[in-house]
């Protein structure tokens, strides 16, 4: 706290679930306004933008970056349109214990507009599985989010999968590591995690409307 208020700043930018209610009453008792920011999706990330914009007289530039997410949403909406199914996904983010992603996160709302179906999507924000639960479930694509893990560890836990041979993502082939830099926060980067996205579910249809140009980041596929 004491290193932020020395640095004097104009404005502070807080996140709900990063940032405990008191240090933001102490920033602003010391005389610095605190922006508290709250995303949930897509649409709220873009309304975030422009009120960021607003704050920092960069009105222009956030109805640009603003506008740019809401035609590549509007451009993967007619893509995955054109989908005759959608493949069964299950999102692992943690590896011991085995944590997706349930209702109500940035994850479900990816997979639901890229043309998947959330195979955890019944449960709450992140639900805890065992392998066995998994192979109940039998999803088409297994996606390991790497939370910034080694790629020995990554490797590894590919490998543990690799044993159920029961399970149609393995029999396939169709498991898949995301990069988290892409898909592990709230900002116009989730629309490249789209773009992948269509990508895994759909590859028949990602060549339609030039994605493959888009994807940006950092490499997000395994398996390639």
């Amino acid at each position: 706290m004491e290193k932020i208020v020395a640095l004097q700043p104009d404005l502070c930018l807080a996140t709900k679930d990063g940032n405990p209610y008191p240090a933001i009453v102490q920033l602003e008792r010391a005389g610095i306004p605190v922006y508290a920011l709250d995303p949930r999706d897509l649409p709220a990330i873009m309304e975030t933008i422009l009120d960021l914009g607003r704050l920092l007289d960069a009105e222009e530039k956030a109805r640009q970056v603003a506008g740019a997410m809401q035609q590549k949403v509007r451009k993967i909406k007619e893509v995955v349109g054109q989908a005759e199914s959608r493949p069964r996904v299950f999102y692992q983010i943690g590896v011991s214990p085995i944590v997706s992603a349930g209702r109500d996160t940035f994850a479900h709302e990816l997979i639901t507009l890229a043309g998947g179906e959330n195979v955890a999507a019944q449960a709450n924000q992140y639900p805890r599985y065992s392998r066995e639960d998994v192979l109940v479930f039998d999803p088409d694509i297994i996606l390991i989010n790497t939370m910034g893990k080694e790629e020995i560890m990554v490797q590894e836990e590919k490998e543990k999968w690799q044993k159920f041979h029961q399970i149609r993502a393995v029999k396939n082939g169709r498991i898949h590591t995301l990069d988290p830099d892409l898909f592990n926060r709230p900002t116009p980067k989730l629309t490249r995690a789209l773009v992948i996205l269509v990508q895994l579910f759909h590859p028949q249809l990602a060549g339609s409307l030039n994605l493959n140009a888009d994807t940006g980041g950092r490499g997000t596929h395994a398996n390639e």
